[in-house]
């Protein structure tokens, strides 16, 4: 159905209907293996002496509570001094649906927009 290009699966649908309402509140306890996958992944990245940067995109969502795994992984990323840029609950992508397929991701439109701000953001932290 998707066309990828290195791993990038465009998507060209528009978010239609009312805002996704989500309780944070009744989450689940968060895998350990996925953090420890992420805790080894930010370790190999510094071994080999790669600067990274964790991302977290915006949602188009009405969040009750607090996303655990943001939290955790932000929290994991300050032990490891790598920059963690959490948009998820940022207004200027919630506030255009235009932007996003689905309620979790940007549509190519979305994510062109996004990327180009990331980069900006990136570039002047250098």
């Amino acid at each position: 159905k998707y066309a990828t290009i290195n791993g990038y699966i465009p998507l060209d649908e528009t978010i239609h209907g009312p805002i996704w309402k989500f309780d944070y509140t009744r989450e689940k306890v968060l895998d350990t293996v996925k953090i420890n996958v992420y805790r080894d992944f930010m370790q190999l990245c510094i071994d080999a002496k790669i600067k990274l940067y964790i991302v977290c995109p915006p949602y188009k969502i009405e969040a009750k509570g607090v996303d655990k795994s943001i939290t955790v992984g932000k929290s994991i990323a300050q032990e490891f001094k790598i920059p963690f840029l959490d948009y998820s609950r940022d207004s200027f992508y919630i506030n255009q649906p235009s932007l996003f397929a689905d309620y979790r991701h940007l549509n190519k439109k979305g994510v062109q927009l996004f990327s180009n701000a990331i980069t900006e953001i990136i570039l002047q932290k250098k």
